[in-house]
């Protein structure tokens, strides 16, 4: 702990340590409800943490990029490869056997399933390093338009009418990604608006979740529609879900950036600096702990997340790092939990 409290200390900038480590614990947070509840959709704390989780994740791989060098470079293409894609293909070959799925698929299905939508795994590290290649492309050629070509990659992927190789995930995510980076990159958090607009948050997100869903069905969105024959139009409810949950999941990742200067404490932020370097841990192996939850209700939400928290992180800390063959392939080579964000890992 004396190491952690060190690096701390010495960080020039550790809020986005902080918000990783709020990101990944609402992550095994929403899938501990998510395991504990069929209705999952009915529980106001699920929406509260799904409305967010995903794009605030996304949102902080995009800030600390900005941290990053050579971005325009082949090797960071490389590096991105080898730290994000290989864990990702490693853990879905490996939960093939893990989860028993040779019982019910054939590899070759199962493969293919991948391909269709890559969400039955780790979706996340592979949309990830398909938002780095896009990047990268956007920063060979900023010399040239400048900042505009993010704009353009944006809506370059709206029109993409492929849904496979997860380049449907890819559409919704980029956004906040390249937000994230760009307001790192351009300093832009130190607008006044931007901290004007995250004191709005506190009170329009919690607000806001009340009218979002994950089944669509259940989106007053949807329900919207089946008031005008206009609305109707298969355009006119994808247009309006989607300003709808570009709306909510923004103010969301404004919200816990504001929920936690509200409520900064130094032994918090030990913690969850500690926990924002290993959150490739975690997330690489809790669910398949969260079976091991138990109770019903509340008990099975605490017990499943604290058994699936702990446990990643030992398998992850004293199994997976400690072993260079394993470090490397199921978690991309990662260093030493005190990293510093400017590594931009």
């Amino acid at each position: 702990m004396h190491k952690i409290k060190s690096t701390f200390i010495a960080k020039h900038n550790h809020t986005a340590d902080i918000l990783k480590g709020i990101a990944i614990l609402l992550v095994v947070l929403g899938h501990s409800l998510q395991s504990a509840y069929p209705s999952f959709d009915s529980i106001y704390l699920f929406r509260f943490i799904y409305a967010c989780h995903m794009p605030f994740f996304m949102f902080m791989s995009g800030f600390v990029a900005g941290y990053s060098h050579g971005i325009g470079t082949k090797n960071f293409i490389n590096k991105k490869f080898y730290a994000l894609v290989v864990p990702f293909v490693a853990w879905y070959v490996l939960s093939y056997f893990l989860n028993g799925a040779y019982h019910t698929y054939s590899f070759v299905y199962y493969i293919h399933r991948w391909v269709l939508s890559p969400d039955w795994g780790l979706w996340f590290l592979w949309v990830l390093f398909l938002n780095f290649v896009i990047l990268y492309i956007c920063e060979k050629l900023i010399p040239r338009t400048g900042p505009a070509v993010y704009l353009a990659a944006w809506l370059a992927l709206q029109i993409v009418p492929l849904n496979y190789f997860g380049l449907e995930l890819t559409r919704w995510m980029f956004g906040f990604f390249i937000v994230g980076y760009i307001i790192k990159k351009y300093d832009w958090q130190r607008i006044d608006f931007l901290k004007r607009l995250s004191l709005i948050s506190l009170v329009a997100y919690p607000l806001l979740v009340h009218f979002w869903y994950r089944q669509r069905d259940l989106a007053p969105s949807y329900r919207l529609t089946q008031l005008s024959p206009i609305l109707t139009h298969p355009r006119a409810i994808h247009d309006l879900s989607i300003t709808f949950n570009y709306l909510i999941a923004f103010t969301g990742i404004v919200f816990w950036y504001a929920l936690w200067r509200l409520l900064d404490t130094r032994r918090a932020g030990l913690i969850l600096v500690w926990l924002g370097g290993v959150t490739m841990e975690i997330y690489v192996s809790h669910l398949y702990f969260m079976r091991f939850a138990f109770g019903t209700g509340a008990l099975k939400v605490l017990s499943g997340f604290s058994i699936s928290l702990t446990l990643s992180l030992l398998l992850g800390l004293y199994v997976l790092r400690p072993n260079n063959v394993l470090n490397r392939v199921l978690l991309g080579g990662r260093g030493k939990a005190t990293k510093t964000i400017a590594s931009g890992s």
